[in-house]
Order: C-alpha cells, then structure tokens, then sequence
C-alpha cells in the first residue's frame, strides 16, 4: 500500500502543469469602458486570441489624452507577455523607434492576471480582475526612492463603440 501511494505521488509529480499561453487570457477580450481613480474617462480594447497573439487598445480622455498600443502573446520562454506602447495624439510616440514596455505575466487565474514591468529606476504593476460584465485595472508603479503610484480602472463590458457621446448624430 505504501508503495502503491509513493509511485501514484511520483506519477503525479511527474506529470508537468499546465503551461501557461496567451489562451489562457482569452476573458480579456472585448471592449471596456469606464473611468480612472480621478474620474477621466477610459477605454480598452482586447481582439480574440488570433496566431496566438491579443491585440489591445487603451485610450485616457483627459486635456492630453494618451494613448496605447498593447500585444499580448508568448515571450522568449513561451511565458506570456504584454508588449506597450505610448502615444500622444497626432500618433506621436512616447518611446523611440525600436523600445517599448514589456509587462511579463507573474500570476494568473481564470479571471485574475498580474504584469510587471522592471526597469532602472523600479517597477510598474497592471493588475487585471474581471467580475461578470466588470473589469477592474489596478496600476501601480514603484520607484528607487520607495515612493508608489497607484491608478484604478474601472471598467464596464460594452459594445464596440458604446456608449456614443452626445455629439455623435
């Protein structure tokens, strides 16, 4: 019986988990629209998972609205990944030519994935949770000098292009 239950544990052991892909991810699709921690209005965009690549889109509304273009798919170890990119209106990019962001995937769940991105002078944090029709985005960024910044997104499950402003006819 002992033997039986140690060669049942090592089979069990032996069997690797489930490697984690862009799939995996799939509860992001869809558009979202909500409001940031200081009331300005957001957006974000996910695709379907394509050639195991999401593509997604951010929009801030505020006097300088920002904007982002994001790739989730497999990093160098197969690990996903999200790739960003900032833009200013007029399609100015914040980052040169050939850099942007790269968020690895820290922990995921159905419904709950963390990215982080190290860099020089510390860290940023996206914190995605999703409950029903809501998207919760905690963003936090962590500095050297110890200090924290932390930003949350609020979001709705909506239709692309909803909700229409009063000024579209």
């Amino acid at each position: 019986m002992r033997m039986t239950s140690c060669v049942l544990l090592l089979l069990i052991l032996a069997v690797p988990a489930h490697a984690t892909t862009v799939d995996d991810l799939a509860w992001l699709e869809g558009a979202w629209h909500g409001t940031a921690s200081n009331g300005n209005v957001v957006e974000e965009y996910w695709s379907p998972v394509t050639g195991d690549v999401m593509m997604g889109m951010f929009r801030w509304l505020n006097d300088s609205p920002i904007y982002e273009i994001l790739l989730i798919e497999p990093g160098e170890d197969g690990t996903p990944v999200m790739r960003l990119r900032h833009f200013s209106p007029g399609l100015a990019p914040w980052e040169d030519k050939d850099e942007h962001h790269v968020f690895v995937l820290l922990e995921h769940r159905p419904g709950f994935a963390v990215f982080e991105h190290r860099h020089d002078e510390g860290w940023k944090r996206l914190t995605y949770r999703l409950d029903g029709e809501t998207l919760d985005v905690l963003f936090e960024e962590g500095r050297d000098d110890a200090t924290t910044v932390q930003l949350t997104f609020d979001y709705r499950a909506t239709t692309l292009g909803s909700p229409r402003s009063e000024n579209t006819p």
